[in-house]
C-alpha cells in the first residue's frame, strides 16, 4: 500500500475515534411553569412532539399544551376525575381514564374533540397502556382488582382479566414486541406479568413495597418500577425474569419516564416535591431537581431534551430543560440529554467535537504531507 493510502486511512481512523469520544454532561433545570387545570395527574406527548395533554383531577379536563410555545391552547371537557392518560402509537387517539365514571373518554388527536361515547370499564380505572403495536390497550380497573382489554380499532371491551386481593393492579407497561404485560400490585411488593396473546397469568417478581407505576427500557431489557411505600425505584433484567438493582430515590416516587435513548430514568417523589435522575448505566441518582407542590406524571419531550412534570397541589405543569453543560461524561451517564442549537437542532457538543476533529485532520494532513514530500511522496 502506498503512504498516501496508508495516510488517509489513518486519519480516518483517528477522526472517528475522536467523534465518537466522551461529551459533555448535561444538568436539567426547571426553566418554566404552565397553569393547567385543578390537580393535574398525568402528562401525555404526542409522538410528533408537538403537542401534550394533561389530565386534571379536580375539575374534569384534559389541558392541550401546544410545546412549541408551553401555552394550553384548548380545556376539553371529559369524564368525573380523569386520571392516567395514553396515545396511541399512530398518535391518532388519545385515552382518557376516568375514576369516578369507570369509562375511558376517546379524544381524536388531530382535532382535539372528545368522542360522544366513551368506553365503559371497571371500577376505578387509574392506569392504562398501549401495546406498542397499537392494537390493545389495558387499563387498570384498581377497583374492581381487575384489567379491561380494548380493542383500539373497535374502542370497545373485549375481554376482562379478573384478579383478586391482595393484588391490587396498578401501573402497566408493555415489552415492545407486545407480547408481555407487567403491572404493579400496590397491595403487595410484586409486579404481576401477563401473556398478551391470551391474556393468562405468568407469575410475579418481587420487588419493593407498593409497586405503583412502570416504565420500559426502549431496547425492552429492563423494567422501572417506582415503589411507593419504601422510596425506592427496583430495576428487573427481563431476561432474567427478577430485580438486579434497587435504587433508593426520594419520599413516596410516583411515576416514572426513561428518556429516548433508555440511558436515564425521572422519577417524581410526591412526598418530597422533588424529580430524582437516575443513571441508568450506573444505577445510581445523579440529581435531584425541585420541582412544584404534589409531583405526580411524568414524560420526556420526543427528542430528549425537555421533561414535563404534573403537579396536582400547584395546578401547574413544570418544564424541565438542560440549564448547565460542565466537565466529561461517559456515554450514557448522566441525564444522557444533550443541548440542541435552536436554529440548527444540531446537537452542541457534535459541533465542539467535529470542530476540533477538523482542526485534528489538517494538522496531521499537514504531518503526512510534509512526511510525503521528504520521501518524495504527494499526500
Amino acid at each position: 500500500m502506498k503512504s498516501r493510502s496508508l495516510a488517509v486511512a489513518g486519519i480516518a481512523i483517528i477522526a472517528v475515534l475522536f467523534v465518537g469520544g466522551s461529551a459533555a454532561a448535561a444538568t436539567f433545570g426547571e426553566v418554566q411553569t404552565i397553569a393547567v387545570g385543578a390537580s393535574p395527574f398525568s402528562v401525555a406527548v404526542t409522538p410528533d412532539g408537538k403537542k401534550a395533554y394533561i389530565s386534571n383531577t379536580g375539575d374534569n379536563t384534559v389541558s392541550v399544551i401546544d410545546l412549541a410555545t408551553n401555552e394550553v391552547t384548548k380545556t376539553l371537557t371529559v369524564g368525573t376525575s380523569p386520571a392516567e392518560l395514553a396515545i396511541s402509537p399512530n398518535g391518532l387517539k388519545l385515552y382518557v381514564a376516568n375514576r369516578e365514571s369507570d369509562n375511558v373518554s376517546v379524544i381524536d388527536v388531530a382535532t382535539d374533540t372528545v368522542g360522544i361515547t366513551p368506553i365503559p370499564v371497571g371500577d376505578n380505572p387509574l392506569h392504562m397502556a398501549f401495546t406498542p403495536n397499537g392494537e390493545t390497550a389495558y387499563v387498570i380497573n384498581s377497583g374492581a382488582l381487575s384489567i379491561s382489554v380494548i380493542s383500539v380499532l373497535n374502542d370497545t371491551v373485549t375481554s376482562t382479566i379478573a384478579l383478586a386481593f391482595p393484588y391490587m393492579p396498578h401501573g402497566v407497561v408493555f415489552a415492545p414486541d407486545s407480547e408481555t404485560a407487567y403491572v404493579g400490585l400496590g397491595g403487595t411488593k410484586e409486579v404481576l406479568v401477563i401473556n398478551v396473546a391470551d391474556d393468562t397469568l405468568r407469575g410475579t417478581i418481587a420487588v419493593g413495597d407498593r409497586p405503583l407505576s412502570l416504565a420500559m427500557a426502549p431496547d425492552g431489557s429492563k423494567v422501572f418500577v417506582a415503589n411507593l411505600g419504601d422510596g425506592t425505584v427496583s430495576v428487573i433484567d427481563v431476561r432474567k425474569g427478577s430485580v438486579s438493582n434497587t435504587i433508593t430515590v426520594g419520599s413516596s416516587p410516583r411515576a416514572l419516564a426513561v428518556n429516548h435513548d433508555g440511558s436515564s430514568v425521572f422519577v417524581t417523589n410526591l412526598g418530597a416535591n422533588t424529580l430524582s435522575v437516575i443513571d441508568v448505566l450506573g444505577n445510581v441518582v445523579t440529581d435531584t431537581i425541585t420541582v412544584g407542590q404534589r409531583p405526580v406524571g411524568v414524560k420526556f419531550s420526543v427528542d430528549g431534551s425537555k421533561a414535563y412534570v404534573a403537579n396536582a397541589l400547584d395546578g401547574t405543569v413544570s418544564v424541565l430543560g438542560i440549564v448547565a453543560t460542565s466537565g466529561t461524561a461517559q456515554p450514557q451517564s448522566g441525564s444522557g440529554v444533550e443541548e440542541t442549537l435552536p436554529e440548527t437542532g444540531m446537537n452542541q457538543n457534535f459541533i465542539g467535537i467535529a470542530g476540533i476533529s477538523a482542526v485534528l485532520l489538517v494538522v496531521l494532513g499537514g504531518a503526512f504531507a510534509f512526511r510525503g514530500r521528504l520521501r518524495g511522496y504527494r499526500l
